[in-house]
């Protein structure tokens, strides 16, 4: 049976839901765009096919990082969509 790691709350603090992009989007190009505000620990991905849009989750090494990206990424056009980041 498989055992669910039970998240910290340093990882609970500096993870950022990020929505709103294009399959076009990159882990490369977020990472790059993430961090001008922090060290970016983590990317994971889910580009689903039944939508044009896509969303993952974005883990930053800092409780202020995350909170900066949040405050400045929400709402920033990349490829035409605004990014939504939520904290």
């Amino acid at each position: 049976m498989y055992k669910l790691k039970s998240a910290t709350y340093q990882e609970i603090n500096t993870t950022l839901f990020v929505g709103g992009f294009d399959h076009a989007i990159t882990k490369r190009k977020l990472k790059k765009l993430f961090g001008k505000y922090g060290t970016v620990e983590t990317i994971i991905l889910n580009k689903l096919q039944l939508s044009n849009l896509s969303f993952g989750f974005i883990r930053m090494s800092k409780t202020e990082e995350a909170r900066k990206c949040a405050e400045v990424l929400d709402n920033y056009i990349i490829n035409g969509y605004p990014l939504m980041v939520r904290s």
